[in-house]
C-alpha cells in the first residue's frame, strides 16, 4: 500500500521482478477490501505507515483482526522512529521497518529476512 503513485508503481514493478505475485492498492481501504478477497492470504504486506483515510498501523490491526499470523514490512521517510510510528512499544517479529528511501538491494534483504524468519 503506497499512495504515491510513481513510487506505487515503482514497487510494484521491482517486486515483481524478484519473483513475487504482487496486488497494490492506494490507500488503506482499498488494500483490505482486496486481501479481505484474497485466497491464499498474503505471505507479506508491504504499506506505507503514513497515508490518508487509513495509516500502515490501522491497516495492521484491520488485517490482524481477519489473518492474524500475516507478516508486515513498514515504510516511511519521515522518522526511524519505528516504534513512534506505529503508535506503541513492539517487539513483534511479524513487523519489520524499512526508512525510505531505499534501494532495490535493501528492499529484496529486508523482504528475504521476514520470509525466512
Amino acid at each position: 500500500m503506497e499512495d504515491e503513485k510513481d513510487l506505487r508503481l515503482l514497487l510494484k514493478r521491482i517486486l515483481v521482478k524478484m519473483g513475487f505475485k504482487v496486488l497494490a492498492a492506494s490507500d488503506g481501504k482499498d488494500a483490505l477490501k482486496n486481501i479481505k478477497k484474497m485466497s491464499p492470504p498474503p505471505d507479506l504486506v508491504i504499506t506505507d505507515m503514513v497515508m490518508p483515510e487509513m495509516s500502515g498501523p490501522e491497516l495492521i490491526k484491520e488485517i490482524r483482526k481477519i489473518i492474524p499470523d500475516t507478516r508486515f514490512l513498514c515504510m516511511s521517510g519521515y522518522t526511524e522512529d519505528f516504534e513512534a510510528l506505529l503508535g506503541y512499544q513492539t517487539d513483534d517479529q511479524e513487523i519489520a521497518f524499512i526508512q525510505k528511501p531505499f534501494s532495490k538491494q535493501i528492499l529484496q534483504e529486508k523482504i528475504n529476512e521476514i520470509l525466512r524468519a
